[in-house]
C-alpha cells in the first residue's frame, strides 16, 4: 500500500511550473505506475489546499471558520473541483476493481536499490521523467475486460485493433479505430470492442 501519496515538482519530473492540467496527467501517470509496479491502494493526499502545489489538488475551496453564540462553525465557499479532480475521478471509475496491471514498457523499470546513493537518486528522476513522458500499460478488469492506458509517443499494444473504446482524462468517451488512436501527454484509457 502507498499510504501518503504527494507530490511536487521533482516527483512531476521537472523544476518548471505545470499547468493544472499537466499535474492532473502527472497524478494519474503516477498512479497508473504504481499499480503496473504493484501496489494494491494509494492514499491521495492532495484532495484540498495545502502545502502542496495548488495544481495536485483535487478540489480547491476557501474555508472560513466562525464562532457565533459558543458554536464552531466552519464554512466552505467557492468550492470547484481541479482538472486533477476530474483526472482521478476517471482513474478511479474506468480502473475500478481492477485484478491485474502491467507496465507493457521494456524500457521502464521498477528502481530498486540496496543504498540510496547520487547515482540512485538520478536514476529516479531519470525513471520519472520516462514515466511522465510515455505510457504503455495493461489493466485486466474483475469482469474479464482489458482497459489498455496510454500516453506519449510511440508503437501501441498490438492488441489494440478495430474499433476501441477511448476515454480521455476528463472522463469523455469515444468510438474509433485503433489505427486512429494517437496518445498525447495526457493518459488514455482504451478498450478493445468485440
Amino acid at each position: 500500500w502507498v499510504t501518503e501519496f504527494e507530490m511536487s515538482e521533482i516527483s512531476a519530473g521537472t523544476d518548471a511550473p505545470l499547468t493544472d492540467e499537466e499535474w492532473a496527467w502527472a497524478m494519474a501517470k503516477e498512479h497508473i505506475y504504481a499499480f503496473a509496479g504493484g501496489a494494491e491502494k494509494i492514499f491521495y493526499i492532495g484532495l484540498y489546499p495545502a502545502k502542496s502545489p495548488e495544481g495536485t489538488w483535487l478540489i480547491y475551496q476557501e474555508i472560513e471558520k466562525s464562532e457565533e453564540g459558543g458554536e464552531k462553525r466552519v464554512i466552505i465557499k467557492n468550492r470547484q473541483e481541479k482538472p486533477a479532480y476530474y483526472a482521478y475521478r476517471t482513474m478511479v471509475t474506468v480502473l475500478e476493481g481492477f485484478r491485474e496491471a502491467e507496465n507493457l514498457d521494456p524500457e521502464a523499470y521498477l528502481f530498486r536499490g540496496e543504498g540510496i546513493g547520487e547515482e540512485d537518486v538520478r536514476a529516479m528522476f531519470d525513471l520519472t521523467r520516462h514515466v511522465l513522458e510515455r505510457g504503455r500499460y495493461r489493466f485486466l478488469l474483475a469482469d474479464g475486460r482489458e482497459i489498455y492506458v496510454l500516453w506519449g509517443e510511440g508503437d501501441l499494444p498490438p492488441e489494440l485493433q478495430g474499433e476501441v473504446r477511448v476515454t480521455d482524462w476528463r472522463g469523455e468517451t469515444s468510438t474509433i479505430l485503433a489505427e486512429d488512436l494517437r496518445p498525447d501527454d495526457a493518459p488514455l484509457y482504451v478498450e478493445t470492442l468485440p
